[in-house]
């Protein structure tokens, strides 16, 4: 699993479009980007996912921990992120995850989104083994 942990910095709130520059708190399945720059960011540059991309957003999921909770820790988040996207990956993708050429990155909140807005929520992602970029939608291509 690719560690993209320690993101979505600042509040939400900027209305996303379907590519440019847009809000990583809008993020919805089928949307493709590259790796936002840097440890926590909350914007990021869409791109049309038939165009060269590094990420691909497979589901958005909600941390289970209640608004009141403690923040968990890094580490503890980065696991719970990867068990709850594990689970939509095969339906995304058409394949088993063993047997896939694609792996998982999360975008995760960070101590300070946890604890200031009450961000739980995770950005579950796909990236190609194989290649930096990839050029289509993995969406049901079995890779």
């Amino acid at each position: 699993m690719k560690s993209i942990a320690a993101v979505l910095l600042g509040l939400a709130g900027v209305l996303a479009v379907s590519c440019g520059q847009g809000s990583a708190f809008s993020l919805e399945v089928g949307d493709c980007l590259d790796e936002p720059q840097g440890a926590e960011f909350s914007d990021v540059d869409k791109i049309p996912c038939d165009e060269p991309h590094e990420l691909e957003v497979f589901a958005v999921v909600q941390h289970p921990a209640g608004d009141d909770a403690p923040f968990p820790g890094t580490a503890r988040i980065e696991q719970v992120a990867f068990d709850l996207c594990f689970a939509f990956f095969e339906d995304y993708v058409d394949r088993p995850y063993v047997d896939s050429l694609l792996d998982i990155a999360t975008f995760n909140p960070t101590r300070g989104s946890w604890d200031d807005i009450d961000d739980r929520e995770i950005v579950c992602l796909l990236y190609d083994l194989e290649s930096p970029y990839m050029d289509e939608s993995m969406k049901d291509s079995g890779r």
